[in-house]
């Protein structure tokens, strides 16, 4: 199972908010809302190359954009730097911080060929059970 059974439609969808130049040079963390064919972009965090922060202030609005949005959103994050995109240290901890329901969370490389799902990995509990 890929994506949880994402349509083809969504997944270009989403590797479309990664293909410009400036998503290539810096980390993101995009909280997408999916509905239907549709995936819209409610919130986004900028990082450096190599890492992206997010503090409680905004771990909050993300999760108020979860609760409102129950059962849509995925959270999507690209790794610039890395031809393997593994959770990091640091993403392990932007994600165990998460104690509101989501889908999956997603990991793009840097050449948006290949995708880490952490609900195909299995890695958390407060994924929205399908």
């Amino acid at each position: 199972m890929f994506f949880f059974e994402l349509k083809k439609e969504q997944i270009l969808k989403i590797k479309h908010f990664f293909l410009s130049e400036k998503y290539r040079e810096k980390e993101f963390l995009f909280v997408l809302k999916l509905e239907g064919d549709n995936v819209t972009l409610l919130s986004k965090k900028e990082g450096t190359l190599t890492k992206i922060a997010v503090n409680n202030e905004e771990m909050e609005k993300i999760k108020e954009l979860c609760y409102a949005n129950f059962g849509k959103i995925v959270l999507v994050h690209n790794h610039p730097s890395s031809p393997v995109p593994i959770p990091s240290k640091n993403d392990l901890e932007i994600i165990y911080s998460c104690t509101f329901p989501y889908l999956d969370f997603i990991i793009i490389n840097h050449s948006l060929d290949t995708v880490f799902s952490y609900r195909e990995n299995k890695y958390f509990w407060n994924l929205i059970e399908e």
